[in-house]
């Protein structure tokens, strides 16, 4: 059962000032924390989408991907106009995500990779007794990408197909997620990673072999982020380009975006949304 507008979002639109008040907290202490604890600026960036994106978004755009897995006219719609779908929707709580604040990508995982010439994604699943939570974070650099979502038991709300999903603290859990499953250097070590892969040819090997198998690609570069724990996608936006599975709606021309990010992928959609500065 998926739930509708208004059955899960108010608590958290109540909380949002009490969790914007905490999120900045932390933001204005990060300096002091990276000069004493070696936090990494990823952290900081991942913190101010956080705070840039409205409360009742993230529970929304959760709530969404689980009605766009079944709704194919709905996500053909979100398809071809991402931003303006999202804004005047009403399957959930509109989410309105303006050109000068955010870019969002939208990648379409229902094409059969068996149908095109070569991968043009590739995931890492969790444990076969383990789900995974929809949301997650990003670093989509280029023409290069990877998403990480935290795996969870197959009882628990906040799980891919869950029976009674829970969107509440859903920004709380995104925190919580970050500083404790992905503390130290890690996400700024995967930021290196994808920038190295970002300079490769579009057909070196190395971009093959991190589609094929990105948990083993990860690894072998000094990240570990076991099935237990993770699920991972690896991107390549040159080849969804080619065979149309992916399909972004642009920042306001004179702006830039931050790589990291902050997401909700299914088996079948994925919407990622990144700052723009």
């Amino acid at each position: 059962m998926v739930d509708r507008p208004g059955t899960g979002l108010m608590s958290t639109a109540r909380a949002g000032g009490i969790l914007v008040a905490v999120l900045l907290s932390l933001l204005v202490a990060l300096p002091y924390v990276a000069s004493s604890q070696q936090e990494e600026p990823f952290t900081q960036r991942v913190l101010g989408t956080l705070i840039t994106l409205p409360d009742e978004h993230l529970p929304a755009l959760m709530q969404l991907v689980g009605i766009l897995d079944i709704d194919e006219e709905a996500r053909l719609g979100l398809l071809e106009l991402p931003r303006e779908f999202l804004a005047n929707q009403e399957l959930v709580a509109p989410i309105s995500l303006p050109s000068d604040e955010f870019q969002i990508t939208i990648l379409d995982f229902s094409v059969p990779l068996d149908e095109i010439e070569g991968p043009w994604f590739g995931v890492a699943e969790p444990l076969d007794e383990l789900a995974f939570d929809l949301k997650g974070v990003g670093v989509f650099y280029g023409t290069i990408g990877v998403f990480i979502q935290e795996a969870v038991e197959m009882d628990s709300p906040v799980a891919r197909g869950a029976a009674e999903p829970v969107f509440e603290q859903q920004k709380e859990d995104m925190l919580r997620f970050i500083s404790e499953r992905l503390a130290g250097d890690t996400l700024e070590r995967l930021r290196e990673v994808m920038k190295d892969l970002e300079r490769m040819d579009p057909m070196d090997s190395q971009r093959l072999a991190f589609l094929e198998n990105p948990r083993e690609y990860l690894l072998g570069h000094e990240l570990t982020l076991p099935a237990s724990r993770y699920r991972i996608v690896a991107l390549d936006f040159d080849r969804a380009a080619a065979v149309g599975t992916v399909h972004a709606a642009e920042i306001r021309a004179g702006l830039a975006v931050v790589p990291e990010g902050i997401g909700v992928f299914s088996e079948t959609i994925g919407i990622y949304v990144q700052q723009a500065i």
